[in-house]
């Protein structure tokens, strides 16, 4: 079981995540005509944001400048939710 505080981090991070994603989606959605869908913490980034490799990187550089952590590329494939995009960067937190 987690503590308050590591549930109130995971909340935070999360938060933060939804608005890097949001952002991200803004910037594709002047590309395209499509509306922002509703982002929970299992949200598919693939499947239900349609996330390309290019919005990955993209993703994967905000990710690094807004919790000052360094995601490996190669492990961001195994990102699938936003759900394991918080699990990374807590990892990621936990050890620097």
């Amino acid at each position: 079981m987690r503590s308050e505080s590591e549930i109130k981090l995971h909340d935070e991070i999360f938060s933060r995540l939804k608005s890097i994603i949001v952002d991200l989606l803004r910037v594709s959605q002047e590309k395209i005509s499509v509306q922002i869908p509703e982002i929970t913490i299992e949200t598919d980034l693939v499947d239900d944001l349609g996330l390309d490799s290019v919005e990955m990187l993209d993703l994967t550089t905000a990710i690094s400048a807004e919790f000052g952590v360094n995601p490996d590329a190669g492990q961001m494939i195994n990102v699938r939710t936003i759900d394991d995009a918080v699990k990374y960067i807590l990892e990621l937190k936990s050890k620097s």
